[in-house]
């Protein structure tokens, strides 16, 4: 099954390949796929983590993120993969909404962390680590009109 717009990094050995969104090449009605841990959520945009060990050659399902999100910048800095902007969707409307959201995978505690949002929300833009902190770098024309089910969200306070 494929996947498109995931936010993908490497630390050490390892590919990390979090979020994304499903292809539309799996069985929809009978809601199977044989080529996909039957652990990964398979309805649009994900919130799942896979790790592919390059020494093993073997994947490993991680702790999801806390939305689901697809279409983020990423960078990996300090052996942390960050996860930058992109569009979430909200399961209480099911609606896809641009995000300034910034999250970062520690793989040492096998956790998911907040960092600082950023200024406004980010849709496929590019990210990379350098001598400072990670930050946004390029992203979609403001002239490109969004999907008719996409909003704009911030983070909700609390």
């Amino acid at each position: 099954m494929g996947r498109r717009s995931p936010s993908v990094g490497v630390i050490g050995d390892k590919v990390y390949v979090a979020g994304g969104m499903n292809s539309h090449d799996w069985d929809y009605e009978n809601r199977s796929n044989p080529h996909i841990d039957p652990d990964v959520d398979l309805d649009g945009v994900l919130n799942v983590l896979q790790v592919y060990d390059c020494t093993t050659r073997t994947w490993e399902l991680k702790s999801r993120m806390y939305q689901k999100r697809c279409a983020a910048a990423t960078a990996v800095r300090d052996g942390r993969l960050y996860v930058i902007g992109g569009e979430i969707l909200e399961e209480d409307d099911g609606m896809i909404y641009t995000c300034s959201y910034c999250t970062y995978y520690n793989p040492e505690d096998d956790a998911w962390y907040n960092s600082p949002d950023l200024p406004s929300s980010r849709l496929c833009s590019a990210a990379c680590a350098m001598g400072g902190p990670s930050a946004g770098a390029a992203q979609h024309s403001p002239g490109e009109r969004a999907p008719r089910n996409h909003r704009q969200r911030e983070r909700p306070p609390g």
